[in-house]
């Protein structure tokens, strides 16, 4: 498989909350991670980090495992990160209210299995064609999803930063989870919002066409993104398959 990360301020904030990385377990199966932190300070960077970096040691220390363990594992690990995170933000004052979006990603023999808590996306080229996986726990998509509001009125809507769901802010998370193949040719994107919420869908799949190396397209998403404002920080992990069985 060939990776591209590439994590960046923006144009506007003064620090960088979002946190993506990969890592490998013994058998060489994949996990890839991004989050996007929020909170007062820095705690948003310290939440992001700490679920990316924490899981990725504990998947680090596993052995082969099958989709269905897969899934267990990482709904138990992300658990085990919301309750670190809330913990740590009342015993820390500097730390309260922090909290933090997950997007993972673990490639298993032609198949990617994508686990989801918050507004950072996941999605799948295939067949040259780019479809959204997640499904975003904010509020304005849940306007939208009762018509109340267009997907073009969510993007300026005032309170379009409001998650209903992240790590860190209730003792218990819930997480969705999505099973897709993942074959030669296919490329799965992890994005923060300020990749998703500064270019249309079409514009990002234009860019995972181009002739470029997998380092080179997450470098052109956020570099297109700086071009529209880059109003918040901009995280993309991109994975592509370069042989039979998602490898």
């Amino acid at each position: 498989m060939n990776i591209g990360i590439k994590s960046h301020i923006g144009n506007v904030r003064k620090a960088n909350e979002d946190y993506t990385a990969h890592f490998y377990n013994s058998d060489r199966q994949l996990l890839g991670i991004l989050c996007d932190g929020m909170g007062g300070h820095n705690a948003g960077d310290v939440a992001s980090e700490m679920a990316a970096v924490h899981m990725g040691h504990a998947w680090e220390s596993t052995a082969w495992m099958s989709l269905d363990e897969t899934k267990q594992w990482v709904y138990e690990e992300i658990n085990k990160e919301n309750s670190r995170i809330y913990n740590k933000s009342l015993q820390y004052k500097d730390l309260e209210g922090m909290g933090t979006t997950l997007v993972a990603s673990a490639f298993l023999e032609g198949r990617a299995l994508v686990a989801n808590v918050g507004d950072s996306r996941a999605y799948l080229l295939e067949s040259q064609t780019l479809r959204q996986i997640t499904e975003d726990h904010s509020f304005v998509n849940e306007l939208m999803k009762r018509g109340e509001i267009t997907e073009e009125e969510s993007i300026k809507h005032p309170n379009r930063n409001v998650l209903m769901r992240s790590l860190g802010v209730n003792e218990t998370i819930d997480v969705d989870f999505f099973d897709v193949e993942f074959e030669k040719g296919d490329s799965l994107l992890l994005c923060s919002d300020g990749l998703s919420n500064s270019l249309a869908q079409e514009t990002i799949e234009n860019i995972l066409l181009e002739d470029l190396s997998a380092q080179e397209k997450a470098e052109a998403l956020v570099a297109q993104a700086l071009e529209q404002g880059g109003y918040d920080n901009i995280s993309v992990l991109l994975v592509e398959s370069t042989k039979e069985g998602g490898e």
